[in-house]
């Protein structure tokens, strides 16, 4: 066996509090590669990491709070650091990491709560630095404030990159409201805003709160896809997401938007500059007091394969609102419930259905296995052709369908909602795995498989096919196997075994082909024990009767 011995030396480890008392000793001696692990507890002191370093700074269980006058718990500045694991808890007297000199910061499997951005943005991150970079992955917030961008504020950077992290309950006195983000890329994928609101409470006060979940400027090949924004409000505009800066350009595939709302317009979705496109997203109970209970798109794009569903807004606010003189933008969408009309433009291929949700909304619950629409209902297939599903159909309308689906796996069989016909039944949705006749679609392709019942004497043969009728009712199949001549109705295992006929009428072997009384005698001339003749009697019988007759009448 080959080992793969690694070209570069793998680092030391720097233990705290075991090698050194503090963190910020193990950081100041720590070289490229090194790992600091920082055993469970509660740490207090400002830390700051400095110079052109790679490092890894590990915390299970390790808590790290900032400085009991406030301020900030760790610096980065110009390094590269990596930290997992590690609970920042501001306290609300200070923030988690600030980046500054074009530091690159990977942040996995860690924890922000309570952080506090007393000025600027980002009360869990700030970045406001040319060159920086920053991931954020596996990671949860909770309860981070600031001025604009409550949990994280990035801004000057070359990308914000967001994968598989919850954003719950921030509050941004401007833009914001979880995550701010101007003149760098964004990509963000499989991640969930709940609650968040960008507020401004003093309604004297000029400052402006638009994205109750995002606010996006100048973001130019971005991407948000198979996210979920539920809860958000902003005071003025976009409920969940705004799009701002000449320069942005934002795609949003798969996502998932309900109850989000402004008394301003755009109740989910709002832009007003650049480029915005929507593919297969939901748009379900969100509201609005201005234009578009759902979206306000004011920039050109293309709308495809959307879902509108009771979104609210007084008469003429329309759940999809166009600005634009394009009339074109918007094609292949669903059109449900919404209380002020569905869209202000023409639209091509639209469907006006109900979509079958699971549940009809009413209270704000933000479970996405609500809004799974009825698999073989109106959405199914009915998307652009250019857009198939993951299963190579066309595409079903809605955050379910098309190439990047909103990933929800109810049950846990490796099928996805939009495909699984009963995401919460782990034994029904797994293709290829179709059980004849027990009632169920397991392979959810709308059929279940019967045996074929050719003499439809309500017994099927060997051979199964396809029914539309789940109890296997139809003409020409049948929910049970065993006939053994499917073109004789008069034979089958239901079937009274004739006397004498060499028919196996009941299709079972085991059964003699006589009468087990009249036909039957104490030493079987046959292999089933009976002897036939044509009147269903045995032929020698009669020749026995005659000589014991014969012999009792010539005895003395």
């Amino acid at each position: 066996m080959l080992l793969l011995v690694p070209s570069v030396a793998l680092g030391g480890v720097l233990e705290v509090p075991d090698d050194y008392p503090t963190i910020q000793q193990a950081l100041d001696v720590a070289n490229t590669g090194d790992v600091v692990v920082v055993a469970a507890g509660t740490y207090v002191e400002p830390l700051q990491l400095t110079g052109d370093r790679s490092i890894t700074l590990e915390g299970s269980g390790a808590v790290l709070q900032p400085p009991e006058s406030g301020g900030t718990t760790l610096s980065v500045v110009s390094a590269d650091l990596t930290v997992r694991g590690v609970i920042f808890d501001g306290r609300s007297r200070g923030r988690g990491i600030v980046m500054t000199s074009g530091a690159s910061v990977t942040v996995e499997g860690c924890r922000f709560e309570r952080g506090l951005g007393v000025t600027g943005g980002g009360g869990a991150i700030s970045s406001g630095t040319l060159g920086a970079s920053l991931v954020v992955r596996d990671s949860t917030f909770f309860d981070n404030r600031s001025v604009r961008g409550a949990h994280l504020n990035f801004v000057n950077g070359e990308r914000l990159t967001i994968e598989r992290s919850v954003f719950e309950d921030g509050v941004a006195n401007e833009n914001g409201g979880a995550v701010r983000a101007a003149n760098a890329e964004v990509v963000i994928d499989q991640a969930v805003f709940l609650r968040n609101a960008a507020d401004d409470d003093d309604p004297k006060d000029a400052r402006l709160a638009r994205g109750g979940a995002l606010y996006l400027s100048n973001t130019t090949g971005s991407q948000i896809s198979r996210s979920l924004f539920c809860g958000n409000q902003a005071t003025e505009a976009a409920g969940a997401v705004a799009v701002a800066g000449s320069s942005s350009e934002v795609t949003l595939v798969g996502n998932l938007f309900a109850h989000n709302t402004t008394p301003g317009f755009g109740g989910a979705l709002w832009a007003n500059a650049g480029i915005v496109h929507t593919f297969n997203n939901h748009f379900v109970a969100n509201g609005s007091g201005g234009a578009g209970s759902a979206m306000r798109a004011a920039t050109p794009g293309d709308h495809v394969n959307d879902l509108f569903a009771f979104n609210d807004g007084p008469a003429g606010t329309y759940a999809f609102f166009d600005d634009g003189s394009e009339t074109d933008r918007i094609r292949h969408a669903l059109f449900f419930g919404n209380e002020g009309g569905d869209s202000n433009v023409a639209v091509q291929v639209a469907v006006l259905s109900d979509p079958g949700l699971r549940v009809v909304p009413s209270a704000v619950v933000c479970e996405p296995g609500d809004w799974v629409p009825a698999l073989y209902g109106p959405v199914r297939d009915a998307g652009d052709g250019a857009l198939g599903d993951l299963d190579g159909s066309p595409s079903d309308l809605g955050a379910f369908g098309g190439p990047e689906p909103y990933e929800l796996d109810e049950d846990d069989d490796g099928v996805l909602a939009g495909v699984d016909c009963d995401d919460r039944d782990a034994a029904v949705g797994l293709p290829g795995t179709e059980t004849a006749a027990d009632g169920v679609d397991s392979d959810c392709d709308g059929f279940e498989l019967c045996f074929e019942d050719l003499d439809e004497d309500g017994v099927g043969g060997d051979t199964t096919v396809l029914s539309a009728t789940l109890d296997c009712s139809e003409p020409g199949v049948a929910p049970v196997v065993g006939d053994c001549d499917d073109a004789d109705p008069a034979r089958s295992p239901s079937a009274v075994e004739v006397s004498c006929n060499e028919v196996d009428d009941d299709c079972n072997p085991a059964t003699p082909d006589c009468d087990e009384v009249v036909n039957r005698i104490d030493t079987p001339p046959s292999a089933d024990g009976c002897a036939c003749d044509a009147r269903g009697g045995a032929p020698w019988l009669g020749w026995v009767l005659f000589v014991l007759a014969v012999r009792l009448r010539s005895r003395p």
